[in-house]
């Protein structure tokens, strides 16, 4: 968990160092829900090369040792690094593998507590092999249930999310809205990570507005633009 937490701070070096002393002690005991926030931390370091201490092959030493339900939840943390690096062919069979395109799948996601990495993956997904509308969809429905349960970190990403699905369609006055939320909304907790991983989108979108555009107040709120 708090390897997950310096990720999300931004303070990658540290989280590194970290995260090696503690997979050495996974594989053996661990909280399936704390092991969780440990392995996407990881992930997030992986650069796609198979001989990286990060790499889905390396973790698989722990998630084996834990129940199916880490294993579903590692594919959707994985889907979502594939995505962000390029490789949709193999975030696609992954999804179709877990049957997250089957009708029911909207309905179980209500309740379920898989539901936000699941739902982010599919996003994701849906972003990267062009069906915006439907990912568009997924997100104005997910932002409802995260805000009524306060699931700050979700809420970041959604936005995150949506900006970047507006960016894409040329809606920058729709992408900017949620831009800011998500600035709003992170800035407050220091949710730096999530900003990082798509910075690229991000640069470009503040680049083509002026400063007074954002009319942020906060200390915190102008200091996660620069």
């Amino acid at each position: 968990l708090a390897r997950r937490a310096l990720a999300d701070q931004g303070r990658s070096t540290e989280a590194q160092a970290a995260a090696r002393t503690g997979l050495r002690h996974a594989a053996q005991h661990g909280i399936m829900e704390t092991t969780r926030f440990g392995l996407q931390a990881c992930l997030s370091f992986w650069n796609g090369e198979e001989a990286s201490p990060w790499s889905p092959a390396e973790l698989a030493s722990v998630v084996n040792r834990h129940s199916p339900r880490l294993a579903r939840l590692f594919d959707a943390m994985l889907v979502r690094r594939l995505v962000q690096l390029g490789r949709l062919a193999e975030a696609s069979f992954i999804a179709e593998r877990q049957g997250w395109h089957t009708d029911g799948l909207r309905k179980k996601l209500a309740v379920d507590d898989e539901a936000s990495e699941i739902v982010l993956a599919r996003i994701e997904l849906a972003m990267a092999t062009g069906h915006q509308r439907e990912a568009q969809a997924w997100i104005e429905s997910r932002l409802a249930f995260a805000q009524s349960h306060a699931m700050r970190r979700e809420l970041v990403e959604l936005h995150l999310l949506a900006a970047s699905g507006h960016a894409r369609l040329g809606e920058d006055r729709l992408a900017l809205r949620h831009l800011i939320r998500a600035i709003v909304t992170g800035a407050r907790r220091q949710l730096v990570g999530p900003f990082q991983e798509q910075m690229g989108w991000i640069s470009r979108l503040l680049d083509s507005h002026d400063d007074k555009a954002f009319a942020f107040t906060l200390a915190e709120e102008q200091a996660l633009l620069k």
